[in-house]
């Protein structure tokens, strides 16, 4: 998840990959317990109305959990369905439900359930850009920028999101506004990769070479498995050559293979402006 400044005191995640293992016997023990429990606590003990459907909402949500890290995702969706029957403002259920759903390629739904997410938790910068990059996906450009204009407000030092950012620009041929954000990427964290690559191509556009040189070699440096790798170093080699200056040997050799024989791969998934897919937020 990127990293940003959490105000709200809602405690959102992101579902994690499935593991693909079956519930153990602890973990059906757990689930019953849950729901026994929230059955007992909703039939007395003072507890009024409103009070007994939150509890039976946050029992559904326990079970939800339980099915998901079990890789059974089709029943997690049943359980978040139900858990917003009891309690339709259960922000964690609508924002699993839609990420879940847009996995599935359901992005209508998804949308839905990602916009009252932030209508529900409007301080959570990782929401509205799980919510612009859904619009993107759906060909709605401004939507997404202005998702995630929300999101930087809400987290300005985040670098993936002034790199996504970046990139929904370039789609509206704001090319400076695109290079503004990416050096403000870099700004914030030097070691980050991906907008490296889209800056260079960027200067390399606007004929600056020599800082278009620089970029692309730093993404090098800090990324040389990556999938747009071998292309960078291309367009880098491109560049050299045409300023007279001697382009460094292997600079665009392909991945090298790790002591297993499988080519070593990079969490950067970013290439060249306008090239690569929508960055997502990165872990």
């Amino acid at each position: 998840m990127m990293t940003e400044k959490r105000r709200s005191g809602v405690s959102l995640r992101r579902p994690g990959p499935v593991a693909g293992r079956v519930l153990g016997l602890t973990g059906v023990w757990l689930v019953g317990l849950a729901l026994t429990g929230a059955t007992v606590l909703g039939q007395g003990r003072g507890l009024t109305p409103q009070e007994r459907q939150q509890t039976l909402a946050q029992a559904a949500l326990i079970v939800a959990d339980r099915m998901y890290r079990g890789g059974q995702v089709e029943r997690a969706m049943e359980h978040w369905r139900e858990a917003l029957r009891y309690d339709p403002n259960l922000v964690q259920a609508h924002y699993l439900l839609g990420l879940s759903l847009r996995d599935q390629g359901k992005p209508e739904e998804a949308l839905t359930h990602l916009r009252t997410t932030t209508r529900l938790d409007p301080d959570n910068a990782t929401a509205f850009a799980d919510l612009g990059d859904t619009l993107h996906e759906q060909g709605d450009t401004d939507g997404a920028l202005q998702a995630y204009g929300t999101a930087l407000q809400l987290a300005p030092e985040s670098a993936a999101l002034h790199s996504n950012y970046g990139y929904l620009l370039v789609q509206k041929g704001d090319i400076d506004g695109a290079v503004a954000a990416w050096r403000s990427a870099v700004r914030l964290e030097p070691d980050y990769p991906p907008p490296y690559a889209n800056l260079g191509e960027a200067l390399a556009d606007q004929g600056q070479r020599q800082d278009a040189i620089a970029a692309y070699q730093t993404f090098l440096e800090l990324a040389p498995y990556a999938p747009h790798a071998e292309e960078v170093g291309q367009r880098l080699e491109a560049l050299l050559q045409d300023t007279g200056q001697t382009p460094a040997a292997g600079a665009h050799d392909a991945a090298a293979p790790d002591d297993t024989g499988t080519p070593a791969t990079t969490t950067s998934d970013v290439g060249a402006a306008g090239r690569s897919p929508l960055p997502g937020a990165a872990p």
